[in-house]
């Protein structure tokens, strides 16, 4: 959730199915969550981040705002600060006050991969203040790299941005980012999330159609390690704050389902 972006101009219509790129006899499924039980699988998800419950924006993670319904993972955020919350959180080098509350969840310690197709079904909250993000970590807890199928900074809800992070350590890190805009409200409906990740090329999808490509093999070889999922709603920090027309009650980042594809061979 750290990245800078060029422009791209594509316009998507919906994708419903759930599948990887290509012959579906070169992959098999490694991880898969459609989220049908009434909680969720702790099997298969931690809470929070797995550092804890701040990072670069300005909401306090708790379980308390995730949960499992209908068939979806629903997170919310919540215009609370939490009591444990401390004004620590640093975004771009300025540190920021945490009035807010919201949810995260990743497969550190439960699932990782090297090397495949991740993708989510995904519907973002609407209106100012949020920044949803489904993306990628190295176990081994270093920064870079990060892989980021799919930012959204809500008050611009017709824009998706993608990123690869790479470089020897986090002060000199590179980006090679992109993102697709005059795209449909992505806040209006669910849309699929993918990305394929080979020693060659990083490819990012959206609704089955891709939006960009990394070639950089260099870069691409700096982030070739195990990476786990997270996915996550952050409120303001690169999004706008939070305002008066902000929407709290009944808007949900939620998820359908979330599959991870292994190459066969």
């Amino acid at each position: 959730m750290k990245m800078r972006s060029i422009m791209a101009c594509l316009c998507l219509a919906s994708w419903a199915a759930a599948a990887p790129v290509g012959d579906a006899k070169n992959w098999k499924l490694a991880f898969d969550d459609d989220f049908s039980g009434k909680v969720l699988d702790q099997n298969k998800w931690g809470y929070n981040y797995p550092w804890g419950s701040i990072h670069n924006h300005m909401a306090y993670m708790d379980p308390a705002h995730v949960r499992v319904a209908d068939g979806k993972l629903v997170i919310r955020a919540v215009p609370e600060r939490h009591p444990k919350a401390t004004d620590t959180a640093k975004f771009e080098g300025k540190v920021l006050k945490v009035p807010y509350q919201a949810g995260a969840v990743h497969t550190k310690g439960k699932f990782d991969f090297t090397f495949g197709y991740a993708e989510a079904r995904l519907k973002v909250p609407k209106g100012r203040g949020f920044w949803p993000a489904f993306w990628l970590l190295p176990t081994d807890g270093g920064w870079p790299p990060e892989i980021d199928v799919m930012e959204i900074l809500t008050s611009n809800p017709k824009r998706s941005h993608v990123a690869l992070h790479y470089g020897k350590s986090w002060r000199d890190h590179k980006s090679h980012g992109r993102w697709a805009e005059r795209l449909p409200d992505l806040s209006a409906d669910f849309h699929d999330y993918g990305v394929h990740w080979t020693a060659d090329f990083i490819d990012f999808y959206l609704d089955g159609k891709s939006v960009h490509r990394v070639t950089d093999r260099a870069a691409i070889k700096m982030a070739e390690k195990p990476m786990y999922l997270l996915i996550n709603l952050a409120v303001g920090a690169w999004e706008k704050t939070p305002d008066d027309t902000t929407v709290w009650n009944n808007n949900y980042y939620e998820v359908d389902w979330v599959k991870v594809w292994k190459p066969a061979k």
